[in-house]
């Protein structure tokens, strides 16, 4: 198998990794047609891609029948990958980008995978999904500022964010400022944990959590955002 000589850390059944395998090989065949990841040699795919969308179960325990969505899925990274490990969690994966969704979809029915809706469009018009998910997880989408308001509408009371962030979350968290976000958005920075995904490359984990119903709405617009984030 490839997946098990990249994934040994994660204890993953048999069926699980010759899953993981046909993911792969399904990967390399879409990455012809479309642009899903940069990472196309195998151990890249396999260590940048997978083991990296699996780190943040080395922290978090996911428990069945929870409500996930992965923003910004891409290529359904972390999404398929936690949806195809987690069968009796519900995902759900968006993205902007058609021609990615299409594939994604295309994945989620070669797989069966029943826990998986699959949305195309901007997260910050979907009224319909506001205040039903337990995690919100983006990975390399946008700063922090951007996704703490963006994710905050998406979260139930008590649910938590999850940033998937290098080094520079540092940087990004300068400007933060506890009791502002906490007023506009009802979230406030958690935890931050490290992992080790390569031997000189570190993933940090930044979490937020949801405190309560307060200011449970749609953001601002994707432009007012992006002109002038928060933090």
């Amino acid at each position: 198998m490839y997946s098990e000589k990249y994934l040994k850390d994660f204890c993953l059944s048999k069926k699980q990794y010759e899953d993981l395998d046909s993911f792969y090989i399904e990967f390399r065949k879409g990455n012809k047609v479309v642009n899903l990841s940069s990472n196309v040699s195998e151990e890249d795919f396999f260590i940048k891609n997978i083991k990296d969308s699996l780190g943040i179960t080395k922290f978090i325990e996911f428990k069945k029948g929870e409500n996930i969505i992965d923003v910004g899925t891409g290529g359904g990274f972390p999404g398929l990958v936690l949806a195809i490990i987690f069968p009796e969690v519900n995902f759900t994966l968006i993205d902007s980008n058609r021609k990615k969704i299409n594939w994604v979809n295309i994945i989620k029915n070669k797989f069966f995978l029943k826990n998986v809706e699959i949305i195309w469009g901007r997260i910050e018009t979907q009224k319909q999904l506001l205040a039903k998910f337990d995690y919100v997880i983006f990975r390399a989408f946008s700063q922090t500022g951007i996704n703490t308001e963006i994710g905050s509408f998406l979260l139930k009371p008590e649910g938590s964010m999850i940033l998937y962030k290098g080094k520079n979350y540092k940087e990004e968290l300068k400007g933060y400022n506890e009791e502002e976000i906490i007023f506009k958005f009802d979230v406030k920075l958690d935890e931050i944990f490290d992992w080790d995904l390569e031997e000189n490359l570190k993933r940090y984990f930044v979490i937020f959590k949801k405190l309560g119903w307060k200011n449970s709405s749609l953001p601002r617009r994707h432009n007012q955002i992006l002109s002038k984030p928060y933090f």
